[in-house]
């Protein structure tokens, strides 16, 4: 419906050459069809469990996105975001417990992913970067948790047809 509206009125002769192609690729048929998961075998969605936005990024990247981002904050991760700091922040437990519950769904998830990627032939063309924007600190701090620390950060790249083992 987007599609046929904008045509009609006119407004596509107005839009620069980038809007043109987002709106060229998020109305075209195939990445529609990338958003249902439902189309994958169920083992693989099973595989997926709470992560299927991954999936369908996989699928995005298949039909022709060039890049995807996923936020995994509510739907990989069993409740809310990564930004704890004890039990200061609202939660009925520490930062300690609450990642003992999110990093196995994460690494589950992550893992079927970047396998994906690279058993359906696409590790030379997607990177898939994963990251956060600092570390913490590594000191406990007052209310048994760790703080934002800016000196600290981490990365993961896998795919992008990067050679292996080096340092960028």
């Amino acid at each position: 419906g987007l599609r046929r509206d904008l045509d009609a009125r006119g407004e596509m002769a107005g839009v620069d050459a980038f809007t043109a192609k987002a709106l060229e690729i998020i109305t075209s048929p195939k990445v529609r069809e990338a958003f249902d998961v439902s189309q994958e075998p169920k083992a693989l969605q099973e595989r997926y469990g709470p992560g299927k936005r991954l999936l369908q990024a996989l699928r995005l990247a298949q039909a022709g996105v060039p890049v995807v981002t996923v936020s995994v904050a509510g739907t990989v991760l069993p409740v809310g975001d990564w930004d704890t700091h004890g039990k200061n922040d609202g939660r009925k437990f520490g930062q300690f417990e609450d990642y003992r519950q999110r990093l196995p769904v994460f690494d589950k998830v992550l893992h079927a992913f970047i396998t994906d990627l690279y058993e359906r032939g696409l590790d030379k063309n997607i990177a898939v970067v994963v990251w956060g924007e600092f570390g913490r600190t590594p000191k406990i701090n007052k209310d048994g948790g760790r703080d934002h620390w800016a000196p600290a950060g981490h990365a993961l790249i896998a795919g992008g047809g990067f050679k292996l083992g080096q340092v960028i």
